[in-house]
């Protein structure tokens, strides 16, 4: 619901857990893992086992614990299909989709983006709508909120770092081989 359209192609093994296939989402999008998240595969819910003790996350039929659920199980064959919901206030829903099967060596450093397209909405942006007001805002410094939204992008994106239109391929895989060495 976005525009431009935000497109994120990365490489992930199969014997990841859809635990840290979120994790690996966080990155590959440029959010903090601030807020709850689950996977929904036809009538599944996977999200992490009731991480803050409120109960009721499994309302949704058959729930599934994403540390125990295998990528490759999820995505067995290409053309599979998945949703992934971020902050369920603001309402981030992605669409996943296996698009090629690899055969390839242990020695490829995965996980890694192939190609993107377009920033990822800031955390806390509000969602869609809210996001897409905030590009509509600082395209026009005349616009009564500009200097507030300015200013809020700047503390959360880094001063000056935030356009709508960008995606550095190779920076988020240097975030991703961090991601590993700080475990």
């Amino acid at each position: 619901h976005v525009k431009p359209k935000v497109i994120r192609t990365f490489k992930v093994s199969s014997n990841s857990s859809m635990y840290e296939l979120h994790f690996i989402i966080q990155r590959v999008m440029g959010w903090n893992d601030s807020h709850l998240h689950r996977f929904e595969v036809g009538d599944v819910m996977i999200q992490p086992k009731d991480p803050y003790g409120f109960g009721g996350f499994d309302d949704f039929g058959e729930t599934k614990d994403s540390s125990k659920v295998k990528v490759g199980k999820v995505f067995a064959k290409v053309g599979s299909k998945a949703k992934y919901e971020y902050d369920f206030g603001d309402g981030w829903m992605h669409k996943l989709e296996l698009v090629e099967r690899s055969e390839s060596s242990n020695t490829e450093v995965l996980p890694v983006v192939v190609s993107g397209k377009n920033a990822c909405p800031p955390d806390d942006s509000g969602g869609p709508w809210g996001y897409m007001a905030l590009v509509d805002i600082l395209k026009d410094p005349q616009h009564k909120y500009y200097n507030e939204r300015k200013e809020w992008v700047d503390a959360v994106m880094g001063k000056d770092k935030f356009n709508p239109k960008k995606y550095s391929v190779e920076a988020v895989n240097e975030r991703l081989v961090k991601m590993y060495e700080e475990e």
